[in-house]
């Protein structure tokens, strides 16, 4: 696991970051890659969504799911890791 996500993460002169099992804030090593693969997608999702309103096509579904899926790994308080698959599968 490898995390700079949060407030509590580890600070040190040779550098930053949660780097274990667990992070300091409780997240897992598991939660932390699936947040790390489902902003991968929304990047994806996102770049996509760009180039399609270039062409007039507006998709107001992904408008709506994107920034609720990217907030969910914003959050310190809820380390869901079903929800996080949840939100990387929706279709």
């Amino acid at each position: 696991m490898f995390c700079v996500q949060c407030e509590q993460t580890i600070r040190t002169p040779a550098g930053n970051g949660c780097s274990y099992a667990q992070g300091m804030c409780g997240k897992t090593a598991e939660t932390s890659d699936l947040q790390d693969l489902l902003i991968a997608a929304l990047q994806g999702l996102s770049a996509w969504a760009v180039k399609a309103r270039e062409y007039g096509i507006i998709n107001h579904d992904v408008d709506n799911f994107a920034p609720r899926a990217f907030f969910s790994t914003l959050t310190n308080v809820n380390f869901d890791s079903p929800r996080i698959v949840g939100y990387a599968v929706k279709r």
